[in-house]
């Protein structure tokens, strides 16, 4: 006896009569020209539950008998869903009650949902036409595992929405082909892989997931973009866009020079992305400090300045001169040696000067041998050129027009030392220097009354370590002094003069050596 509810259309009757029996645990027997209901036989279950744990065994038990089982003995509130009709079959052993009765019943194609204090039991959603390989389960309500191959992005998102009751909107419809195999990932990690590579996104507010595309025009923009502001601390704004990867569109960045900062909006994971990219990027950058040094010597003089190689003496040495070159030998061969090089390479020692070097330069200005044109130094930020120019300006006067109407017009020569120097800072703590020097003065006025300018330069790239000097030499400046002693009057009478007067010519070579010292600055000091 009972009561059934049911629709079929074009159906044999003896199909009819076996669905309506099995249905509702009946068995269906024919006997040549009529049919026997009788009683079906019930499966096989075991069921335990201790402490809100469960211990189960079922075969072939008709879902409607564990439930009223599972109900006696748990006391839990469960409805069977109209849909919901089948046997059950599988085995569990002391796992949570509610996971593992959500588990046993998705492995036997059924649904498990809790809404306030009462279970639903019912048959999943639908199959869209097409759709395969589609294995989704939420357990706890916030973990998914999934395993599915060419299935269709909307189909596994109804899945996971339905396991994990979530609320959810959807903008449009969610399209798409997806193949992924997840294992207990947190929900919105799962739900950041799943639309990662597609175009579109989520969001999350106040417990509701909003779901569209992720173009900033789309209709869905207004609800799934958002905007924030990133202050940066040690790098320029305006040079974040040209930085961005691929990932980050250059119109979703703005700049906001006033503070400093970018303004980023679009979807959360772009401005995430976009957060992430910017805190590798804004780091604090080394302050190099530049000593320079700028020395004039005779070329007399220059045998006696002790940073020759850091010798005075002929003793025997064994040190690198320059990289991947050793040479054992004495003081004045090495010095030899770096004369030769210095006529190639402009350069004349690498290395850590010896501490008495300040008193060889002033013994040698003392004695009037040398003289030390500039000791500037200057700061700056690690691959930003750091310059320096020790001169002057002079004017001459150039004369156009007629000679009743002479327009006279002053003209600027800019002469004297000019350095330009750009380190580089490797995570080693070596010092790439880029050096540039420019060594100007004026010769003579021609006989147009134009300035000659003399100028002497040198360039070259070098690898320093910090503190370590480099010295630049071969600036050599030539020039010759006449000067005439005679006899006032007598000294002047042409020809018989020279007996009354007294010639003197000299010539005088100096050299112009550079030394430059890059140290980096640590919390303001080195």
């Amino acid at each position: 006896e009972g009561k059934i509810t049911i629709h079929l259309e074009k159906v044999p009757l003896g199909e009819a009569l076996d669905i309506m029996c099995r249905s509702h645990g009946l068995e269906l027997l024919r006997k040549d020209n009529y049919y026997l209901i009788k009683k079906g036989e019930l499966g096989e279950l075991e069921l335990e539950i201790t402490e809100n744990r469960i211990t189960v065994r079922a075969r072939d038990v008709p879902i409607r008998q564990l439930v009223d089982s599972l109900s006696i003995k748990s006391g839990m509130n469960i409805v069977v869903d109209r849909t919901a009709e089948g046997t059950i079959s599988g085995s569990l052993k002391d796992v949570d009650l509610a996971e593992g009765l959500k588990t046993l019943l998705a492995a036997n194609g059924l649904l498990l949902k809790r809404v306030g204090g009462i279970y639903y039991v019912s048959k999943p959603v639908r199959k869209r036409p097409g759709r395969t390989g589609l294995s989704v389960t939420v357990t706890e309500g916030k973990f998914v595992s999934l395993d599915v191959a060419n299935a269709d992005l909307g189909d596994v998102l109804d899945e996971i929405a339905t396991q994990a009751d979530i609320n959810i909107v959807r903008y449009g419809e969610i399209r798409g082909i997806i193949n992924a195999r997840l294992d207990h990932i947190s929900l919105d990690k799962a739900l950041t892989l799943i639309f990662q590579g597609t175009k579109y996104t989520f969001k999350k507010t106040d417990d509701i997931y909003l779901v569209g595309d992720k173009s900033i025009t789309s209709p869905a923009a207004s609800a799934l973009t958002t905007a924030k502001l990133i202050p940066l601390f040690h790098i320029k704004a305006d040079l974040v866009p040209s930085l961005l990867p691929q990932t980050i569109p250059r119109a979703n960045v703005k700049l906001v020079k006033e503070q400093n900062a970018v303004l980023v909006f679009g979807t959360e994971d772009i401005v995430k992305n976009a957060e992430e990219f910017i805190k590798t990027i804004d780091i604090e950058s080394p302050q190099v400090l530049i000593e320079a040094m700028i020395v004039e010597v005779s070329r007399s003089a220059t045998k006696e300045l002790g940073v020759r190689a850091g010798l005075r003496r002929p003793d025997t040495t064994h040190r690198t001169i320059i990289p991947q070159i050793r040479y054992t030998a004495g003081g004045d061969e090495i010095n030899w040696l770096l004369d030769t090089l210095a006529s190639y390479l402009h350069l004349r020692r690498l290395g850590f000067l010896p501490k008495n070097f300040w008193l060889y330069i002033h013994l040698l200005e003392s004695r009037g041998k040398a003289r030390v044109r500039a000791n500037p130094k200057i700061a700056t930020l690690n691959g930003n050129e750091a310059s320096i120019n020790v001169g002057w300006v002079r004017y001459y006067r150039t004369t156009t027009g007629t000679v009743e109407n002479p327009i006279y017009q002053l003209h600027a020569v800019d002469a004297g030392i000019k350095l330009k120097i750009i380190p580089w800072v490797s995570s080693a703590g070596e010092i790439t220097t880029v050096i540039q020097t420019e060594v100007s003065n004026l010769k003579s006025i021609g006989p147009e009354g134009l300035p000659e300018i003399a100028k002497r330069t040198a360039a070259t790239t070098i690898r320093l370590k910090n503190g370590e000097t480099v010295m630049i030499g071969g600036l050599i400046q030539k020039s010759k002094l006449k000067s005439k002693e005679q006899i006032p009057i007598l000294g002047s009478i042409p020809i018989l003069g020279n007996l009354f007067s007294f010639t003197t010519s000299t010539e005088d070579e100096t050299e112009l050596i550079i030394y430059i010292t890059p140290r980096i600055l640590t919390g303001g000091i080195y």
